[in-house]
């Protein structure tokens, strides 16, 4: 900075003589004269005794400032007026440098001003300092002033010396780096330079190779840690390190992510999710991490069942069937049993011409096992049986049925009992794998949601299938079921339908603890079956034409419907329908009954379609059942049209005959032989009709199917013949109702057996048969409060 000097004077300059107008014009002059009482005074870290303030050392060395400047540009001694002169003592000058850029700033403008440093450390507080009274001090010597060059001078040399002064732009501010997300580079540089000695380190396997290699993974995993708990990085970059991190040092976590990834992948497409399955599928391999075989190979299956299309699902019975090899090779029988359930539950679900062999070899191999005390699981047990009895009450008759039910009620029964064994709050069951000599760990508490570390050292693989309380529910479902395929009169389906109806909804007030999604699935699993508990009690009150508590139950399923709310099924809804219709169709209101089975929700599907799910199969066959019971009540009006009816049947052919459920092939059969159509239907052809359904009827046990044929055979055939033949066929066919329980074909049977009396000329018997036949038609159509 410039200082304004004392008064009179010009920046601490002499004053201005004669014509120069300015410092620079007037020519140099000598060295003012000392005046007589000029002193010099010792540097500030000198005063010891007396006492300034402040201010007065400030102006001392603002004229110091002065004092240098002046002499420095003139070589001479400051002359100070009316004051007491203090001097400064420069330091030694420095030698000169030859034509230097320094020698040509002027001293005099603020910007080229030399910064003066003073003593920072002192004996007295800088507030007041000590000072040394005034004494004779020797004088300084006075400098010699050296000739100044003259101005043109200075300009000349200026001219030929001083390089051009050039202002470069100044470069643009960078923005500041954070080094942290540098770390996840040189992270990389480790692991390339690691992986580029790795084949060679491999071959030679020398101990200074191999720590070498280790220090540099080691090294680039510490760059990634630090750059992932420093949590500075985007949330997409953390997520990319955190899979690279787990990709080089955790396999655990990394295939817990693939499981996770494919998961939420097949939500939004499910063949990049099987196909990103078969590239995890080849790294474990590669690896033999056969934990983990199992985890992908068991997720690829479920998925592709549940992909919905034939292709898929043939390439998860074939990879369940691998699953089954590779855990049979070694000696993984746990592995085996749950690979087997699990081919035959998805042979049941995907019906075909193999699949009732494919359910055989399966459970054979189930059976197998079955002593093993490794496969002694109760929830694996408990599938077992259901899938027997499943495929059973399928594709066998009662008789066989009735043993396996037999076997899985004394199962659960046991199950139940040892509370300690089934624990009712956990759905998972662990699965022990053997391990191999040189199998590594490959679970950790990150991976217990699919493999756990089990108390012996092995891996436990995690299936979740269902609770104690779903198993109790679901056998209650199929008890019913069965009873009420054998016969409804006994009361024995509808109460084991209750008694499963009732746990149902009491397993609704039981807090569940677990994600939110599973508890959504939980929920929305229990109140399907709460429905197909209404349908299968409906059915039963229908069959035993109680048409009050078949309205109750009916109400009671459109609550159910209700409460599921966007979740239910179509089909749930379908079977509400066709259940409403036949309700009207019993109780005599034809007209609505046959307005519901002509809805779009009966709608015939195009012949050549192929049903990709059990449930397209179930809405097909409700919607040829519909069609069928159409055509049945359309034989009551007077003004039938014959050749409508051969239409009709021409339509529903395709899906009539070869069908996979043999007893709406039976259905169809006595719907052919029954129906008058033009041309007429021949009575060798009526008679083939009505054999073939008898055959499966028999064959399948079901007592109201028997009781249709025989009373249709008792009509078609012996109606209006005088014998002892036409009286036996109609006391069958009136037995044969009452095992059904059916007031309507009671009532039927009734009166056929009334009219063979009468022919007969047994009068008494035919009015009490009569009698009889009224009172039960009365009490079949009575319709409820």
């Amino acid at each position: 900075m410039s200082y304004q000097g004392p008064p009179g004077y010009g920046n601490g300059y002499p004053p201005v003589y004669g014509h120069h107008g300015n410092y620079n014009d007037r020519p140099p002059q000598g060295a003012y004269p000392p005046h007589p009482e000029q002193q010099t005074a010792p540097s500030p870290g000198a005063y010891t005794q007396g006492r300034i303030s402040m201010q007065q050392l400030q102006a001392m060395q603002a004229q110091n400032e002065a004092a240098f400047y002046q002499q420095s540009q003139y070589g001479q001694l400051p002359y100070v007026h009316n004051q007491q002169p203090v001097y400064y003592q420069p330091p030694p000058p420095q030698p000169q440098q030859p034509q230097s850029y320094a020698q040509y700033i002027d001293p005099r403008q603020a910007q080229y001003a030399p910064i003066q440093s003073y003593p920072t450390q002192y004996d007295g507080s800088y507030d007041e300092l000590s000072i040394a009274a005034p004494g004779p001090q020797p004088q300084a010597p006075r400098q010699q002033s050296r000739p100044q060059p003259r101005p043109q001078d200075n300009a000349r040399v200026n001219q030929n010396s001083m390089p051009p002064v050039v202002k470069k732009p100044k470069p643009p501010a960078l923005a500041p780096v954070d080094p942290y997300s540098l770390l996840p580079a040189l992270a990389e540089e480790y692991f390339a330079a690691a992986h580029d000695v790795g084949l060679v380190t491999a071959q030679r396997m020398d101990a200074n190779a191999v720590i070498s290699y280790q220090k540099m993974i080691a090294t680039g995993l510490g760059c990634l840690e630090v750059a992932l708990n420093s949590g500075k990085l985007e949330p997409r970059f953390e997520a990319k390190i955190r899979l690279r991190y787990a990709g080089n040092r955790y396999f655990d976590l990394k295939y817990n992510m693939q499981v996770l990834l494919a998961k939420l992948m097949f939500a939004k497409s499910p063949k990049a999710a099987l196909k990103a399955l078969d590239g995890y599928i080849k790294d474990v391999e590669s690896y033999q991490h056969h934990s983990w075989i199992y985890v992908f190979r068991f997720l690829k299956a479920t998925l592709a069942l549940q992909s919905g299309r034939s292709s898929d699902a043939n390439s998860a019975l074939q990879t369940l069937r691998s699953i089954s090899s590779i855990a049979n090779d070694r000696g993984d029988h746990a592995i085996v049993t749950i690979a087997s359930l699990v081919d035959a539950l998805a042979s049941l679900h995907i019906p075909s011409s193999g699949s009732i062999e494919s359910i055989d070899r399966a459970l054979a191999t189930v059976n197998m096992y079955q002593l093993d005390p490794e496969c002694a699981i109760p929830p694996l047990q408990a599938l077992g049986h259901i899938i027997d009895t499943t495929a059973s009450l399928t594709n066998s008759s009662s008789d066989k049925t009735m043993p396996k039910l037999k076997a899985m009620q004394d199962m659960i029964n046991n199950a139940f009992a040892d509370s300690d064994e089934w624990n009712r709050s956990n759905d998972a069951m662990k699965l022990p794998i053997n391990r191999g000599r040189g199998d590594a760990h490959i679970s950790s508490q990150d991976t217990s949601g699919v493999l756990k570390l089990g108390q012996d050292g092995r891996d436990m693989l995690l299936v979740t299938l269902m609770g104690k309380s779903d198993v109790f529910i679901l056998c209650h479902l199929l008890t019913g079921i069965i009873r009420l395929h054998v016969s409804a009169v006994d009361g024995s389906a509808l109460k084991y339908l209750r008694q499963g109806l009732q746990r149902s909804l009491d397993m609704k007030t039981i807090k569940y603890s677990g994600s939110l999604p599973g508890a959504l699935a939980k929920i929305r699993w229990r109140g399907m079956i709460t429905c197909y508990f209404y349908i299968y009690m409906v059915f039963c009150s229908i069959s035993t034409t109680d048409w009050v508590t078949a309205k109750a139950n009916l109400d009671a399923f459109e609550v159910a419907i209700g409460d599921m709310g966007a979740s239910v099924e179509p089909v749930i809804v379908q079977l509400y329908i066709y259940l409403s219709a036949m309700y009207f169709q019993g109780s005599g209101d034809l007209q609505r009954a046959l307005e519901l089975y002509r809805s779009e929700e009966f709608a015939l599907p195009n012949p050549d379609d192929i049903t990709r799910s059990p449930e397209e199969q179930v809405r097909r066959d409700l919607a040829v059942l519909a069609a069928m019971n159409s055509l049945w009540i359309m034989q009551c009006d007077a003004q039938v049209d014959l050749e409508q009816n051969a239409g009709l049947l021409r339509i529903l052919e395709p899906f009539g005959t070869n069908n996979a459920n043999k007893e709406i092939e039976a259905v169809f059969n006595l719907l052919r032989a029954s129906v008058e159509t033009r041309p007429a239907t021949t009575q060798t052809q009526s008679k083939a009709y009505i054999r073939a359904a008898m055959e499966v009827a028999r064959n399948m046990k079901n007592v109201h199917l028997i009781c249709v044929v025989l009373n249709l055979m008792c009509e078609k055939y012996f109606g209006g013949i005088v014998g002892d033949q036409a009286e036996k066929s109609a006391v069958a066919a009136s037995t044969q109702a009452k095992k059904s329980g059916n007031l309507l074909w009671m009532s039927t049977a009734e009166g056929l057996l009334a009219r063979s009396f009468e022919i007969q000329g047994k009068t008494p018997e035919a009015q009490k048969s009569m009698a009889e036949a009224v009172r039960l038609a009365n009490l079949a159509v009575q319709s409820p409060p």
